[in-house]
């Protein structure tokens, strides 16, 4: 599957399993939230996890690797 950054984690090396935490604007409604249909974001200072070693850090501790 990879990513679209083509990113690796530092600790295993796989690019399968990252997870960005992101920020996302919801719309408030009578059910609860709704964020279908919204921009979200993140940056290099976004808390990032790779479940396939349980690495946990930061976005700019990732490893590019050219496509």
């Amino acid at each position: 599957m990879g990513n679209y950054l083509n990113l690796r984690c530092p600790q295993c090396g796989g690019k399968d399993d990252l997870q960005v935490q992101i920020r996302v604007w919801a719309t408030l409604t009578d059910d609860g939230s709704d964020v279908e249909g919204q921009d979200h974001e993140y940056d290099e200072e976004s808390p990032v996890t790779c479940a396939a070693c349980n690495y946990s850090g930061w976005m700019h501790e990732l490893k590019g690797e050219p496509k």
